[in-house]
């Protein structure tokens, strides 16, 4: 499967179940990182556009580049009344071509390029310059009802397709149930979950 097409059956589920971001990121980017309400910001790899909304909601300008087609339809229907460009094709930023990539996220101001990410950044050092950036963490833990926690997980790249894979996809379903009961309390799993945000020069 083409990686730009890892998500083509989970925009609706993928918008429904999929956390937001920590409130204390955005402060700390409009605070601290020189974003504004009139900054220009490139979200390379937007879905459907959970943390664009956030950028828009502070009177930025978002271009939203997703290449999967139901991901970023889902993304219009969601963000179309605010200020945001949607692109399909990969873009040049800063004369560095942006890679999508499917676990990491890229974010352009100026020539400020930054990476928020919830797994290892390696794969997007060569983003900085020098390999020289600045790394701020955030806990975000998640209390997940047992919906929310099989919706999450089904809205993941790697789960099996309802469609094309009913048997893995029921036994897929069953073993997540099972996780869920055995751990959690009072109807309540609270998942540890950290976002982490690098920024430096591009």
């Amino acid at each position: 499967m083409k990686n730009e097409e890892r998500f083509s059956s989970k925009a609706d589920i993928y918008k429904k179940f999929r956390p937001t971001y920590p409130k204390e990121l955005i402060d700390y980017l409009y605070a601290q990182t020189g974003f504004t309400k009139d900054s220009k910001i490139a979200d390379i790899g937007s879905g459907t556009g959970i943390f664009s909304r956030l950028l828009l909601e502070k009177g930025s300008y978002v271009w939203c580049v997703e290449p999967n087609n139901e991901m970023r339809k889902m993304n219009c229907r969601n963000l179309k009344t605010l200020r945001l460009s949607m692109l399909r094709r990969k873009i040049q930023v800063c004369g560095k071509k942006a890679l999508i990539l499917s676990r990491q996220q890229q974010r352009f101001i100026g020539r400020k390029s930054m990476v928020v990410s919830s797994g290892a950044p390696e794969d997007c050092m060569d983003f900085f310059a020098d390999n020289v950036y600045e790394c701020k963490t955030f806990r975000n833990d998640l209390p997940i009802d047992r919906e929310t926690y099989i919706g999450w997980n089904v809205s993941s790249s790697y789960s099996p397709d309802e469609e094309k894979c009913l048997k893995k996809y029921n036994s897929f379903i069953s073993e997540l149930g099972k996780l869920f009961d055995e751990y959690n309390v009072n109807g309540i799993l609270t998942y540890p979950h950290f976002v982490s945000c690098y920024i430096g020069r591009a």
